[in-house]
């Protein structure tokens, strides 16, 4: 949970009603600001010395600008909650407090399966580390006639490093640049931070040092080249776009549509849109204008701005499919070329 949505009306008859609040039945504390009138703090204050009765479950801390209070539980999230307030006329405005996040690690209130995102996150970039590694000391089965994974595109002739203690791939000199595009990316740094570092593990959930977070500051002030690493991604789409032609033109006997030709050209559209979805390619074309109709090109601009913007909302989306594209493409060429499976000919 990210966010509450609340709405607040202040009713004159001594209670405050909170409206629409958006959490999980088992969450039982938010946090609200409420500004009353000079006329309705004297009205309340009036009431409260009539009847002096308080309901226990709410403990209320008062200050000369603020009070706090904890609600009880709610039958259902969306069903308003009513509160009786006790509070004098120096009192401008009161503050309810929900405890969301409890101190230790993994310790939270929410009761779904919290940790399934995280470990299944963990688990995939594992797992596909592993498989890049694995491929990039392999140093073969990468090229099929016209295919070419994309784990080595574009191909690069390393055999003059025959015989150096460390073998070296093209993999090897490729993936760093692509690689480092994922890595600072703010998607994907929010979803290994949460499965590896535990920095918080999911929302509302306790993390390790809560109160020793610094930011992206020191070892991980590199996650600012993000907005430039993004230019070597695009550089690697022209690679992948001519490999998907050459899929399509590069055969020997004229021009064949095969299932590595689909295959490669899926994966070169699923890392186009997870690149152009980027939100530092949505800062390029137009985040960074304060006004269109003044800026060279604020329409044309703005267009893309929004464009972007509609991608964007399935960035999430984009960097999981692309990932996945990629070991498929690299996995269905290394088939090809070492005669596991035979390619389908369309015509």
């Amino acid at each position: 949970m990210d966010a509450v949505d609340v709405a607040v009306e202040c009713v004159r008859n001594e209670r405050v009603l909170f409206s629409n609040i958006l959490l999980p039945t088992e969450l039982k504390k938010l946090t609200i600001r409420v500004r009353l009138t000079t006329n309705e703090r004297a009205e309340i204050s009036r009431e409260s010395r009539r009847d002096r009765k308080v309901d226990r479950s709410i403990h209320i801390v008062a200050s000369r600008r603020s009070w706090s209070r904890m609600l009880p539980a709610s039958p259902s999230p969306c069903k308003p909650a009513t509160l009786q307030s006790t509070f004098g006329p120096e009192m401008a405005s009161k503050s309810v407090h929900l405890p969301v996040l409890q101190s230790g690690l993994g310790n939270t209130l929410r009761r779904d399966n919290w940790w399934v995102g995280p470990a299944t996150t963990g688990l995939v970039l594992v797992t596909f580390i592993v498989y890049a590694t694995f491929r990039a000391f392999e140093n073969k089965f990468y090229l099929s006639g016209p295919y070419l994974s994309p784990m080595y595109s574009p191909l690069i002739d390393t055999s003059f490093a025959k015989g150096w203690p460390i073998p070296l791939s093209g993999a090897m000199l490729i993936l760093g640049g692509p690689g480092s595009f994922r890595l600072t990316c703010y998607y994907y740094r929010k979803a290994y931070y949460r499965a590896f570092a535990m920095d918080p593990p999911a929302c509302a959930v306790g993390e390790r040092n809560a109160k020793k977070y610094n930011g992206e500051t020191k070892l991980l002030l590199f996650q600012n080249l993000h907005r430039f690493t993004l230019y070597v991604a695009i550089a690697f789409l022209f690679f992948l776009w001519h490999d998907s032609v050459m899929a399509l033109i590069g055969w020997n006997d004229g021009v064949h549509l095969k299932v590595g030709t689909l295959i490669i050209t899926m994966n070169a559209t699923l890392l186009s849109l997870y690149t152009f979805s980027c939100h530092a390619f949505r800062h390029l074309v137009g985040g960074n204008v304060n006004s269109y109709s003044t800026a060279r090109f604020g329409k044309l601009r703005h267009s893309l701005w929004k464009t972007v913007s509609t991608l964007n909302e399935k960035h999430m989306l984009f960097a999981w499919l692309s990932l996945f594209g990629v070991m498929l493409t690299d996995l269905y060429v290394r088939s090809v070329a070492c005669g596991a499976i035979t390619d389908v000919r369309f015509f």
